[in-house]
């Protein structure tokens, strides 16, 4: 099997709020992810279905629910997410049992 690694980052941001114009700009420059807007003060739960399909995709479906009901809520401000798929070989495959 050949080696994969696929990373992601995003950061989901309530919709108005006033971020600092240089966190966004190291969040573009450093970690390659752009400010979603979202707004968990009038839709909390559609943000974190929308966040964990975004998730899920990223992650070949093997993280299908990284958020579960109700973490987040309408104080919510920002949401960080970092994803990461690593498939490869065992150099020592497990024994099946």
């Amino acid at each position: 099997m050949p080696l994969e690694l696929v990373t992601s980052n995003s950061a989901w941001g309530q919709r108005g709020f006033p971020f600092e114009k240089a966190y966004l700009d190291t969040l573009a420059r450093y970690y390659g992810a752009g400010l979603r807007l979202s707004d968990f003060v009038h839709d909390a739960e559609h943000e974190r279905r929308r966040i964990n399909a975004y998730v899920a995709q990223q992650t070949q479906q093997r993280i299908p629910e990284l958020l579960p009901p109700q973490i987040i809520d309408d104080m919510t401000r920002l949401v960080l997410v970092n994803t990461i798929t690593f498939t490869a070989d065992w150099r020592t495959p497990f024994a099946n049992s």
